[in-house]
C-alpha cells in the first residue's frame, strides 16, 4: 500500500517533519507512507485501483471516526484492491467531486499538526489490524 499525504504549504516546521519521518519509519514494514507538499491541488489521474480523501482537522458537520472504525476503513480498502491512498490537507473547496472527506479530530488544527495527527492514525490502524500492541 502507498500513502500519499498532500499539504498545502511549501514545508513544515523541522519539529512537525521529525514527527511525521518518525511514523514514516514505523509504518515501513506495512506500507510506504510519502509527504508531499503542493501549493495547488495536485493535478493527478483518478486509477481504479487508487483511493482520495479531503482531510480537515475540524468540521461540525463531518463526525469524526474511531481509530478502530479508520483501522477497518484501512483494511477494507486493501481488501477491495485499493493500492494507494492519497489524502488532501489544507485544499479549501478545491477537491474534486469524487474525493471523500473526513476529520481527523474534534479541535481545530493547522495543516501540519492535522498530518502528524493523520500520520499517528495510519500508524494507528496498522497497529490495530495486525495484532501489534499500540503502546510501548
Amino acid at each position: 500500500m502507498e500513502i500519499n499525504i498532500y499539504l498545502n504549504i511549501k514545508k513544515t516546521d523541522k519539529k512537525i517533519h521529525s514527527a511525521i519521518s518518525e511514523y514514516i519509519k514505523r509504518l515501513s514494514p506495512y506500507c510506504r507512507l510519502n509527504l508531499l507538499y503542493s501549493k495547488k491541488m495536485p493535478s493527478f489521474i483518478r486509477h481504479k485501483n487508487t483511493y482520495n480523501a479531503h482531510v480537515v482537522s475540524a468540521a461540525s458537520e463531518i463526525p469524526t471516526i474511531s481509530s478502530e472504525e479508520y483501522a477497518a476503513m484501512i483494511n477494507t480498502l486493501m481488501t477491495n484492491g485499493i493500492s494507494k491512498i492519497n489524502y488532501f490537507i489544507g485544499y479549501p473547496n478545491a477537491h474534486p467531486a469524487d474525493v471523500k472527506t473526513f476529520s481527523i479530530s474534534a479541535p481545530s488544527l493547522s495543516e501540519e499538526l492535522t498530518a502528524v495527527a493523520l500520520s499517528e492514525q495510519i500508524y494507528r490502524a496498522y497497529t490495530i489490524n495486525n495484532n501489534i500492541t499500540y503502546h510501548k
